[in-house]
């Protein structure tokens, strides 16, 4: 009597359902909360089993690192979801291991860049995973294979970041925009403005746009870049442009201050120039600041100084001096004295031997 093929497979799934389920069941048998999430089907199912269960506690790493080999692609994901937000210390070596070893795209674009802070050579060790999410049309596999990409320097990728400027996705373009290179920036100015003006389209990325617009250097668009700016004053009235950069943590935000403030002989960008420049000597001297002072930024102390009326007397000197010089005597108040208290300053020729002096020793 033949045996029926389907009947045996049937028997021997039904013997094997105890393998497969046993890492959900010991999960589940150790702490509820973590199989919850590490079960979840969608992000937001994730999302909000993670608040419940907290951060990876270090009893439970193992249990997640074996989750990573499992047959179920959301399971799989969920745990290199959970190592990346673990603390290096503790799961640096098993972000490590995971990455090196695994066959899941998904899993490599999670965790490479994390892993990375533990050994940076890690970003060139795949190149067949880092090809694969370069040819993605998924935002979460393209842009942490983008920023590896432009990271190692690739050939061809600047190529690929200004094709990617057609994107319609937002994580896509923040990337492509602020990465590219000088030359390219220059190149694409035209439909930089372009995409600047159309606010509908670009809106969540008009600090990306213009950034990389000043990048290009190109002399003819600086009209577009102070409409922005005026526009950005307009729309934060409450909170002003560079009053509100004084404190930003956004890294685009403080290139583009660096970049107005480098600026030179340009009429129509002048005044922004110089509020560029007030912001991040602020930026140096702000108590919940205290950003490490640069020797460019005192290079342009300098020159303002140097334009600055030579009088000595403090109450006559306050009285005439502009609002850009009065910026620079206060970062130098506070770098000779450690305040900014009116008494101790020092103007005019003291403070341009005091600056020059300091560049002597700070280059």
């Amino acid at each position: 009597m033949k045996s029926n093929p389907f009947i045996t497979l049937l028997c021997v799934a039904i013997l094997l359902l105890p393998v497969l389920a046993c890492g959900s069941s010991e999960a589940a048998a150790k702490n509820p909360f973590l199989e919850n999430l590490l079960a979840s089907s969608d992000d937001r199912e994730f999302n909000k089993a993670l608040v419940i269960y907290g951060s990876l506690q270090s009893e439970d790493v193992e249990t997640v690192v074996k989750a990573t080999d499992s047959s179920w692609k959301r399971r799989r994901k969920n745990a290199a979801l959970m190592l990346n937000l673990c603390r290096q210390d503790n799961c640096g070596a098993e972000q490590l291991k995971v990455v090196r070893r695994t066959k899941d795209v998904t899993l490599w674009a999670i965790l490479v860049e994390t892993a990375a802070k533990t050994d940076e050579k890690l970003l060139k060790e795949r190149p067949e995973m880092l090809t694969e999410t370069l040819a993605s049309d998924d935002a979460e596999l393209l842009v942490p294979g983008l920023r590896v990409a432009l990271k190692i320097g690739r050939d061809g990728i600047q190529d690929q970041v200004r094709k990617l400027l057609d994107s319609k996705d937002v994580r896509v373009l923040e990337v492509v925009l602020t990465n590219l290179s000088p030359e390219v920036a220059k190149q694409e100015s035209p439909r930089l403005a372009r995409m600047l003006a159309d606010e509908k389209t670009y809106g969540d990325v008009d600090m990306q746009i213009v950034t990389a617009l000043v990048r290009g250097g190109d002399s003819q668009y600086e009209p577009d870049i102070k409409f922005f700016i005026d526009r950005l004053k307009k729309e934060r009235s409450d909170h002003m442009f560079f009053n509100e950069a004084v404190f930003s943590e956004d890294k685009q935000m403080v290139d583009l201050l660096w970049k107005i403030a480098r600026m030179k002989d340009i009429d129509v960008l002048g005044d922004l120039r110089d509020q560029a420049y007030d912001a991040l000597t602020r930026r140096v001297w702000a108590p919940s600041m205290h950003e490490p002072l640069q020797a460019e930024l005192m290079e342009m102390t300098l020159l303002y100084l140097k334009e600055a009326p030579l009088d000595t007397n403090p109450r006559v000197h306050m009285n005439a001096v502009e609002y850009k010089e009065k910026s620079a005597l206060d970062l130098i108040g506070f770098v000779k004295n450690g305040s900014r208290e009116f008494e101790r300053r020092i103007y005019g020729k003291d403070a341009i031997a005091f600056t020059e002096n300091w560049l002597k020793t700070h280059k």
